[in-house]
């Protein structure tokens, strides 16, 4: 099978957010790490510069996400996601300092793990928004119709669609799944 692009961007975006929480957790040890001669980026480059490499991973992770909203049909749940996930990273980065490295647990354990749960309810939620969609029939503007002139829109293909599709089978059981009785 062929990956769908908004799964290989999503999938740079995610690495980029764990490797820039990852450096943030990293300065911690960097004077270990230079005494060791272990490379890691906060012993070469310093904690400052460290911080900074953070932060452009952390602004490439949100750079795909929003990539995702031009590349597949997402709602007003997804757009609420990347907002929030948006200026938990401000709050993380303003966390740490490099003369004040007090607060990367914070930084590090509670604000990266709130973002993973909210970005995965929103997300889920905004799957179900377009199962939901696309099992009464609306269909999204991007979507090509046939013989239509290409717009700036992703064709939306069936690997695109195979989750929301699967999720729109279930809000159509949802009704009988909660009528049977729970033993």
């Amino acid at each position: 099978g062929e990956a769908p692009p908004v799964a290989i961007v999503l999938g740079i975006g995610a690495g980029l957010w764990v490797a820039g929480f990852d450096i943030i957790y990293a300065c911690q040890d960097a004077e270990v790490d230079r005494s060791e001669q272990l490379h890691s980026i906060p012993a070469d480059f310093g904690l400052p510069r460290a911080l900074v490499i953070a932060r452009w991973f952390h602004a490439g992770f949100l750079a795909a996400l929003l990539a995702a909203t031009w590349m597949f049909d997402t709602g007003a749940w997804y757009n609420v996601a990347v907002v929030f996930t948006g200026i938990a990273l401000v709050y993380e980065h303003r966390l740490v300092l490099p003369n004040d490295l007090s607060k990367v647990n914070a930084a590090f354990f509670t604000t990266n793990g709130v973002v993973s749960v909210v970005l995965f309810v929103l997300i889920a939620l905004d799957a179900v928004r377009l199962a939901v969609h696309l099992r009464v029939g609306v269909v999204h503007p991007r979507e090509r119709v046939e013989g239509a002139e290409d717009g700036p829109g992703h064709e939306v293909g069936e690997a695109d669609l195979a989750l929301p599709r699967r999720l729109a089978v279930l809000v159509e059981e949802a009704p009988v799944l909660l009528e049977r009785p729970h033993r």
